[in-house]
């Protein structure tokens, strides 16, 4: 594992640098809905299993080399995609839908 963090770093920073900016820039966009979590879970599931496999090593030869080089990578981009969920958060704020309406604002005080 150490050699590919080794070897293998630059694609490891690519794949973080793209989650970074798909998420930041892209989000879900106005008006339509982010991912469920039913989606969420079986991806979190899905790096966990691999995450398993590759740690039990369980894959021998080439086809474990191959495990090991997907995990890292999609654990590096779901990294990626959470800080840049973040900033974009701290960036732009709440969503629409999540900003409190008029009628949740104390009386006498207008909403930003």
């Amino acid at each position: 594992m150490n050699l590919l963090l080794a070897s293998l770093w630059p694609a490891l920073a690519l794949s973080a640098a793209l989650g970074l900016v798909l998420a930041s820039f892209g989000g879900a966009g106005r008006g339509l809905p982010s991912a469920g979590w039913p989606v969420k879970a079986l991806a979190v599931g899905t790096l966990l299993a691999g995450i398993a496999l590759a740690w039990l090593r369980l894959v021998p030869g080439a086809a474990g080399l191959w495990l090991d080089l997907a995990v890292l990578l999609a654990a590096a981009y779901g990294a990626g995609v959470i800080l840049g969920s973040l900033l974009r958060r701290l960036v732009r704020g709440p969503r629409e839908e999540e900003r409190p309406d008029d009628d949740d604002a104390p009386r006498g005080v207008t909403p930003a």
